[in-house]
């Protein structure tokens, strides 16, 4: 049993949490022919997480800027972008900027709500950590002492998530100059969803003193409604529990496959210790991964293309209602008409399109030698690795620099843009969220570049070398 307790100040020196968590853990352990070789696991355990500094800090006034968003509305700027001469990034900003004060700056209606911490963004009373409640069960067998095989399936259930609340019921603030905003709370909410599913399965074999095979390979699934989490920030809130009277489920925050569902995930080794060569060790490790989920919506690069729906409600009472730029729709479509796609599509689904699976093989040589130096012992060590030896390539949003070891998986690095009236009102027709399916080439449409790469990082990343050596004592 494990009991966490919070006690937060932000940075303004307010209090922000003063929650605590029991955290009850029970696992039990059976060999069922008492001679070593099997044994079969059961567990059940309550994780709970530290409140993120990010979420805890997030009301307060010092330390965090205020973000005010208003709309162009000046002359299009580089509006054909293969046109031959293009006006620099210093002109294009300062003719926006000369636009924006000759058009009265400030006084200018607002784009959406400000982010004003300490006024308009509050952390709600009662502020609790996010947490999981995990099941798993496993059997493992012993084949000597040198090989073993294991299997274990988890669930997962992730409760208490972060979220911004703005409702009619959270009423309204004023800055110090009068001027009011919709209240936006820090909370969490049990309407967020996200589940996990596993079966982890390992073997190893040892053939010789320093030489010997294995391999790990995992099928799971990651479901629900809200991601939880992004690559810069870490856990972040979901904005669903804001507006609702805007949003519906349907097409706003379905539930479906999150962006960390990697079906399959297999890793494949050999270490071989030379013989005669003291020290010295060859390794080989294959990888084998499937896609991620990735489709057209504003979640993985907030392309500002979501859908107008406030044209279709009655306003119930707030300052500012959300703008279509900032309300998320998922487009889930059969691909059919996805130029430049190269990832998998699997249609029909939260989103659409996966990336390509990737698979990588690398090597590494090993060598250590041992030096005397009185009563102690040291060990010189020299290590040379090849990240990705065959040069292999997949659009499998994976890459990076050698430093991380060919980097994690991730969306951002393939181009998602949709169209929709809100970014090309000319060129498509505005329709009723709540009524109407969209059409796309009508209503929508995929950007000209959408499932293209948008760095050398959507790919695997290249053949590197490198080179490691030093001293153990």
């Amino acid at each position: 049993m494990r009991w966490d307790k919070n006690h937060g100040e932000d940075q303004q020196g307010n209090i922000v949490t003063r929650d605590g968590a029991v955290s009850p853990r029970f696992g039990v352990v059976f060999d069922p022919r008492g001679d070593q070789k099997w044994s079969v696991t059961a567990s059940f355990a309550k994780y709970v997480a530290a409140i993120s500094n990010s979420i805890a800090d997030a009301a307060s006034a010092a330390g965090n800027p205020q973000t005010l968003r208003y709309t162009y509305l000046g002359p299009s700027i580089n509006a054909d972008a293969n046109a031959a001469t293009l006006t620099p990034t210093p002109q294009a900003i300062s003719q926006i900027l000369e636009w924006f004060n000759a058009n009265g700056g400030t006084r200018l209606p607002l784009r959406e709500n400000p982010d004003i911490p300490g006024v308009q963004t509050r952390i709600a009373d009662g502020l609790k950590s996010p947490n999981v409640f995990e099941y798993a069960a496993g059997v493992n067998r012993q084949f000597g002492n040198r090989a073993a095989v294991r299997a274990d399936v988890v669930y997962r259930n992730y409760r208490d998530l972060y979220a911004y609340v703005t409702n009619t019921s959270t009423g309204r603030v004023s800055d110090p100059f009068g001027n009011q905003f919709d209240l936006r709370l820090v909370d969490n909410s049990d309407v967020l969803k996200r589940r996990y599913s596993g079966l982890n399965t390992q073997a190893t074999l040892r053939l010789a003193a320093g030489t010997d095979v294995g391999g790990t390979y995992t099928l799971s699934h990651a479901w629900g409604n809200f991601n939880g989490e992004s690559v810069a920030n870490g856990p972040v809130p979901s904005d669903i529990t804001q507006y609702p009277e805007y949003k519906q489920e349907s097409w706003n925050y379905p539930e479906g496959d999150l962006q960390i569902d990697q079906r399959h995930r297999a890793r494949l080794w050999i270490n071989y210790a030379v013989p005669k060569v003291s020290g010295l060790t060859v390794s080989l490790l294959q990888t084998l991964e499937s896609g991620v989920p990735f489709g057209p919506n504003n979640l993985n690069n907030g392309n500002g293309n979501g859908v107008n729906a406030a044209a279709f409600v009655t306003n119930p009472g707030y300052v500012l209602p959300p703008p279509g730029s900032a309300l998320n729709y998922f487009f889930t479509t059969d691909c059919s008409r996805a130029p430049n796609i190269e990832a998998n599509c699997v249609g029909g689904q939260r989103d659409a399109f996966r990336t390509e699976s990737q698979h990588r093989t690398d090597f590494a040589v090993n060598y250590t030698h041992g030096v005397k130096t009185g009563s102690c012992r040291l060990d010189l060590f020299v290590q040379a690795q090849v990240i990705n030896l065959f040069d292999q390539f997949q659009l499998c949003g994976c890459g990076d620099t050698i430093f991380k070891n060919g980097g994690p998986v991730t969306q951002t690095a393939i181009d998602q843009t949709v169209r929709t009236a809100v970014s090309h009102p000319a060129l498509y027709t505005p329709f009723n969220p709540f009524t109407t399916t969209p059409v796309q080439g009508v209503n929508w449409d995929y950007g000209p570049n959408f499932g293209t790469p948008l760095s050398r990082l959507a790919y695997t990343t290249p053949r590197q070398a490198r080179v490691t050596f030093g001293v153990r004592f």
